[in-house]
């Protein structure tokens, strides 16, 4: 029985086979069996492109030889200047920074110890504007960041590329697990000052103090500490946007969980494609999926 997710992807292909998507994913390392939602839209649209960056040359040599020639990794570390700076390495490799981790804050809590500083290394980084001037063939049109810490850095060397974005998954944090980090607040701010609006959680994620752990688990927490925020063009932009651009919007917005902004995009593709009646199929693709899961 295909899903939901199955159907609107077969349904996307084929109103638009041709629709060309680059994505970006910075910090792609992942933990082993991890997929980011994005991976299956870029498998879905042969003209789609994934541009992801792992500094780690092992971790980022091993990326490339496991995707397909829709997805290509560059060893570079961005930031918001050319030059070099610390690199934070830590227990954990996914907690490795360009900003030094909060030992007095993280030792308070359980589960922690896998953003303890081991070393301290040096990374040559560029900015995203640089990068997207000598690599990128098509503007980006999403962005998927989880950088610990160092993600407004990064928007703030991609004032060019942002421009062109429509959809941006970044990770944020709510208290300082590295110093002097940006918090949700920061990002938040500076992506609306560039057009953008807070769409969603993709979660919370916390831990429990130390010494007692609630439930068995240490992610049973009251701390809220970091989530996935989602960002999109300001509501009062949409008027505005291509049919294109509509509907990668509302792909990308299908993938994460928001169907109700899907729909919200192809209203306003219909409207400048009369007669595609776009928006009901994607009802009746809904609809008639889940009766049939019944």
């Amino acid at each position: 029985m295909t899903s939901i997710t199955e159907n609107f992807l077969a349904f996307l292909k084929d109103l638009a086979p041709d629709l060309a998507l680059t994505a970006l994913e910075i910090g792609a390392r992942k933990i082993e069996g991890e997929t980011e939602p994005v991976h299956q839209l870029i498998n879905t649209l042969p003209n789609a492109k994934l541009v992801g960056f792992e500094p780690d040359n092992f971790a980022c040599k091993e990326l490339n030889q496991n995707s397909n020639d829709q997805f290509t990794f560059y060893p570079t570390a961005l930031s918001n200047k050319q030059g070099t700076a610390p690199f934070y390495e830590t227990v954990h490799p996914m907690c490795g920074s360009l900003y030094e981790p909060n030992a007095l804050l993280l030792e308070r809590y359980n589960g922690m110890d896998v953003a303890e500083l081991q070393r301290v290394s040096e990374l040559t980084t560029t900015t995203l504007d640089q990068f997207a001037s000598e690599h990128l063939e098509n503007p980006a049109k999403c962005i998927k960041i989880d950088v610990q810490g160092a993600e407004l850095d990064i928007f703030q060397g991609g004032l060019h590329t942002l421009k062109d974005v429509l959809f941006i998954v970044t990770e944020v944090e709510f208290v300082e697990l590295y110093h002097n980090q940006p918090l949700f607040g920061d990002i938040s701010s500076f992506l609306q000052s560039q057009g953008f609006m807070f769409h969603k959680f993709m979660g919370l994620a916390g831990r429990t103090l130390k010494p007692v752990i609630l439930g068995g688990s240490v992610y049973t927490a009251s701390q809220h500490m970091w989530s996935d925020a989602i960002f999109i063009r300001d509501l009062k932009q949409f008027d505005n946007l291509t049919s294109e651009q509509l509907l990668i919007t509302g792909a990308l917005a299908f993938i994460h969980g928001s169907p109700d902004l899907t729909h919200f995009c192809l209203a306003n593709y219909e409207k400048l494609n009369p007669g595609t009646a776009v928006a009901a199929k994607f009802i009746d693709i809904i609809t008639v999926t889940r009766e049939s899961a019944n």
